[in-house]
């Protein structure tokens, strides 16, 4: 929920991957494997898409001085 609530503040909708893990009666003890996952909608205009992807690298970026956000950074071709 970090990630969420990070990108949040800049501005871009993101929805954690555990939003989306079925799970009825809540039968799985063990956390959702989707825990880790986040996901996105490219539906905007491009150039929408284009402001969210910039202000992520951002947030990105700036991991070494944001707790419980970072890891590997792939940035892809625009």
């Amino acid at each position: 929920m970090t990630f969420f609530r990070k990108a949040l503040e800049r501005k871009v909708m993101t929805v954690p991957g555990e939003f989306f893990d079925v799970n009825p009666g809540k039968y799985r003890r063990n956390p959702s494997p989707y825990k880790k996952w986040m996901r996105f909608s490219f539906g905007p205009p491009k150039e929408n898409v284009e402001m969210g992807l910039d202000r992520l690298e951002e947030l990105l970026g700036s991991r070494g001085k944001t707790p419980g956000v970072g890891g590997k950074r792939v940035v892809g071709k625009r």
